[in-house]
């Protein structure tokens, strides 16, 4: 008898043990995608911004400060 609930025991900590396991990888590969979302939309901010600073450069002083103007709440 107690060699059969024994028995149980362990399958059910065996069994306790790969649920834990699968969990742990799920969790760290949930992680790893949140980071690597994360660093992609950090990689297309500063691709936008090097755009328009890009665009910004070429332009010329009045037109840099139309467009500024467009941005004023008070609209001088």
């Amino acid at each position: 008898m107690l060699a059969w609930i024994q028995s149980k025991l362990v399958k059910w900590a065996a069994a306790a043990g790969v649920v834990l396991a699968l969990l742990t990888v799920i969790y760290g590969k949930g992680r790893s995608d949140q980071k690597a979302a994360r660093a992609r939309d950090r990689l297309k901010a500063v691709e936008k911004a090097r755009k328009v600073e890009h665009e910004i450069d070429g332009l010329g002083a009045t037109d840099i400060d139309q467009r500024l103007n467009e941005w004023m709440r008070d609209k001088r």
